[in-house]
């Protein structure tokens, strides 16, 4: 049994590997428990930058993003490669209402999230691909703000020839 959260359990999801376990919680947090040995669970760490609850998460397969959805209105990408020291990628925002749940594509380059709103989004998440397309509709090259806009979180890499 796993003792301790921060609030009710809205979301639990198991990794790729099954190895690992995540919760969204009402406490605005993801956390990271290590299952492996159901006996001994071991808190990981925690996803925090919400600002209300989680209600939806989901794991891209390669297992070291997670995704979470929030009724803050806005989705957020982890990085988990190492779940002890857990970073945000980007925050998605669009919904104009709250978030209640996500999913990866089986190849991991796309998501969708249901909002209260009345709509599901897909969002393109291989930054190889969003800077192509970004690229391409970006005259005469990508500034800073844009990048921003579609890779909260990561430095600035102009993309484009």
């Amino acid at each position: 049994m796993l003792t301790g959260l921060g609030g009710p359990v809205k979301a639990a999801v198991f990794g790729p590997d099954g190895n690992v376990l995540a919760l969204g919680s009402i406490d605005t947090t993801v956390a990271l428990w290590d299952v492996r040995d159901p006996r001994r669970p071991e808190l990981l760490g925690k996803l925090t930058g919400h600002t209300d609850r989680v209600d939806g998460v989901a794991w891209r397969p390669d297992g070291r993003t997670p995704a979470s959805a929030s009724l803050d209105r806005t989705v957020r990408l982890w990085d988990v490669t190492n779940p002890r020291r857990p970073h945000g990628l980007a925050t998605m925002t669009g919904h104009t209402d709250r978030v209640y749940s996500v999913a990866f594509a089986p190849d991991g380059t796309r998501l969708v999230t249901a909002s209260e709103d009345r709509t599901a989004r897909l969002w393109l998440v291989d930054v190889d691909r969003v800077a192509s397309r970004l690229c391409a509709s970006s005259s005469p090259r990508v500034t800073e703000a844009q990048w921003e806009e579609h890779f909260t979180g990561l430095p600035f890499d102009a993309p484009c020839p």
